[in-house]
């Protein structure tokens, strides 16, 4: 090994969601370090390459999420048949003061105390969300989620479309 050089190199991108390292170890002879300059810069190329492309890679949007919805027309079903439901209206005072769903209760998405008043709820029972337009209810549904809830439910509508149902009944 006389006249032999090693290189070991070690590049770690660490975020919320992922770690990524790349470890490699380069060994040349320093003779023919001219010879080999040419795929040695090439190798660095494609390792940062490589490494740009995994660490800027985004996770998956909301938009590509799997909810489990409840149809508006089911609704009535749906409680009968899960009778430790919560329903959870996520909309502002001011929204809920139009009307909320029979047995709903209000935690307001917009206000500050909304991640604590969700820790406090038992992960185990079972919680259908609905907002105005399902932004804050799929929003807040994420949030229960990553909190280890069990059984999560997001009204496939809002309360404008529930209400229309009712009007309908």
């Amino acid at each position: 090994m006389i006249g032999c050089t090693m290189v070991f190199i070690s590049i770690r991108y660490k975020s919320k969601l992922y770690t990524i390292q790349l470890s490699f170890i380069i060994t040349f002879d320093l003779l023919k370090i001219q010879k080999n300059m040419f795929h040695l810069i090439r190798f660095c190329m494609v390792g940062s390459f490589l490494f740009t492309l995994l660490a800027c890679q985004e996770p998956a949007s909301d938009a590509d999420k799997v909810y489990n919805f409840v149809e508006i027309d089911d609704l009535d079903t749906f409680i009968t048949t899960h009778p430790d439901l919560i329903i959870i209206d996520v909309r502002t005072d001011k929204e809920v003061s139009e009307g909320i769903i029979n047995n709903a209760i209000n935690i307001d998405f917009k206000k500050n105390d909304f991640k604590k008043r969700i820790q406090e709820l038992d992960t185990e029972k079972t919680y259908l969300l609905y907002c105005r337009t399902n932004r804050r209810s799929s929003k807040a549904y994420t949030i229960m989620e990553k909190e280890n809830f069990k059984n999560l439910y997001l009204l496939n509508g809002n309360y404008t479309d529930w209400k229309e149902a009712q009007k309908s009944d």
